[in-house]
């Protein structure tokens, strides 16, 4: 199974590592903090695992820095 971070995420879900097939859901989800949810995606096309944790703090603060920047540009 792979650790990984956000960076082949999507809206619409993720790509896996080893075949770049489209995961549309985690397999399963749960939260291990107040502030961290973990995610366990399973690619059916190739068997591979990722698990994935989310920082919901991270999150909320990218959130805040996008939204200053379509402020500004306003």
């Amino acid at each position: 199974m792979a650790t990984t971070g956000m960076d082949n995420c999507a809206r619409s879900g993720m790509a896996c590592n080893e075949c770049n097939n489209l995961l549309v859901a985690p397999e399963w989800s749960a939260y291990v903090s107040k502030h961290e949810v973990r995610h366990v995606w399973f690619c059916e096309n190739c068997g591979h695992e990722i698990e994935m944790a989310v920082n919901l703090r991270v999150q909320n603060l990218e959130r805040k820095k996008i939204r200053a920047r379509y402020a500004d540009a306003a």
